[in-house]
């Protein structure tokens, strides 16, 4: 048996007015073949997540959503030697998550870290 599938994913990524920055992404896979004789159904998310930053960029506040309409668990179909088996299952991939953090790190020290790696040590020497 054969079966062409297509598998896509996208990510976007907007600047919205205030600062606000809107992360778009998502993923589909074709109906497929599984196992040798498993036909799947199409399957996919689309994942969504606001994003912005406060004082002076230190505190980054984040609110994500996945697979927002639910599209991800899988269902499928098998007839094999008179027998027909009939299965679906998935996760728990609706969900929402809230994240802060903070940087407390100084932007200065980051700088000044600035180191060369051995491969532009080598090329100093080989005088390129």
């Amino acid at each position: 048996m054969t079966q062409e599938t297509l598998n896509i994913y996208g990510q976007n990524n907007f600047k919205l007015p205030k600062k606000i920055n809107l992360e778009v992404s998502g993923w589909l896979n074709s109906p497929s073949v599984w196992g040798g004789t498993y036909r799947t159904k199409s399957l996919g998310s689309l994942d969504i997540a606001l994003q912005k930053k406060f004082l002076h960029d230190k505190l980054n506040a984040r609110i994500a959503f996945s697979d927002v309409f639910f599209t991800s668990p899988w269902s499928g179909r098998t007839e094999f030697a008179n027998v027909i088996i009939s299965g679906n299952g998935g996760s728990d991939s609706r969900q929402v998550r809230f994240i802060l953090s903070y940087n407390f790190g100084s932007d200065e020290v980051k700088k000044a870290r600035a180191r060369n790696t051995g491969l532009e040590d080598e090329k100093n020497r080989i005088g390129t």
